[in-house]
């Protein structure tokens, strides 16, 4: 059947895939046209006939050729769209993790700063000493490397009741007492940039005496929502989905596609995808 061999080549001749893609293609137009042939010879026409009928009813050959360009152009696009969004959310996403990791390194080596600072000041304020407090407190600002951002010391009435404190930076002054001592000056401004990572009550006796406020320049340090890990957890998310369908696009041009795999694309990733490949090295390609 010389002419529907030069029928499927020239349909096939400008068709954008790889080799294998072409030859699975062509040889599926071929089972298709050679059982027409077959039907219409049993039915009573001749070879010739037969052949002529069954490209006839295939369709004309250009107009299959242009539709086959598109589809094969569409679906390169396609994947090569999906792949790309892929490896850019996959790139945000480890570099999100890679910031997270050092801000927690940054955190790590912050923390114990912090607190031996915030100790130094608590020791002083029990002093019942405001001049020592405030050359403290000036002393440790100073330092390039403090960790520190505002001081607030705030003295409870006689008496209090800590039950009727609600420990929020948001209520300051108001349910806190007279403000003792504040360093600097405009503690509102001050703030809105720090975050309050240590509120200390300082008793005399049996009674509670201060409220000591301290402000940090590290948020993570004052319970901070981690939120490079959790914007880096989304992007590799969403990689994780996309490349999931990138190799279920892959597997079902290629004819290699059952849900058994596409569970393994969507669980295994790209150790699933690398597997379907393997498999199919050995049960078809090195066969072949």
């Amino acid at each position: 059947m010389k002419k529907i061999e030069e029928y499927i080549n020239f349909i096939c001749k400008n068709t954008r895939g790889t080799k294998k893609e072409i030859e699975e293609l062509k040889q599926e137009m071929r089972s298709h046209l050679t059982q027409t042939v077959q039907e219409l010879i049993a039915d009573g026409k001749t070879e010739q006939e037969s052949i002529e009928l069954a490209i006839g009813r295939f369709g004309e050959k250009n107009q299959i050729q242009g539709e086959l360009a598109k589809i094969f152009t569409f679906q390169k696009k396609l994947t090569k769209v999906i792949l790309s969004f892929a490896l850019i959310f996959f790139v945000l996403g480890i570099s999100s993790a890679i910031l997270d990791v050092m801000d927690n390194q940054r955190i790590n080596i912050s923390a114990p700063i912090f607190a031996e600072e915030s100790n130094k000041i608590s020791d002083v304020v029990k002093t019942n000493n405001l001049d020592l407090l405030d050359k403290t407190v000036r002393d440790l600002l100073s330092v390039t490397d403090n960790k520190i951002t505002y001081v607030v010391l705030g003295k409870f009435p006689d008496k209090f009741d800590p039950k009727s404190l609600p420990f929020s930076n948001t209520t300051w002054p108001k349910y806190q007492g007279e403000i003792e001592y504040q360093y600097p000056e405009n503690i509102q401004n001050v703030q809105k940039s720090g975050m309050i990572a240590s509120g200390l009550t300082i008793m005399s006796g049996s009674e509670y005496k201060y409220y000591l406020e301290i402000g940090s320049k590290d948020y993570a340090i004052s319970k901070k929502v981690p939120f490079a890990a959790i914007v880096g957890i989304g992007f590799c998310m969403l990689y994780w989905v996309l490349f999931g369908i990138w190799a279920t696009i892959n597997a079902y041009h290629t004819k290699r596609l059952n849900v058994a795999w596409e569970i393994i694309f969507f669980v295994l990733n790209v150790a699933g995808y690398l597997l379907h490949k393997i498999y199919y090295w050995f049960k078809v390609d090195r066969v072949a």
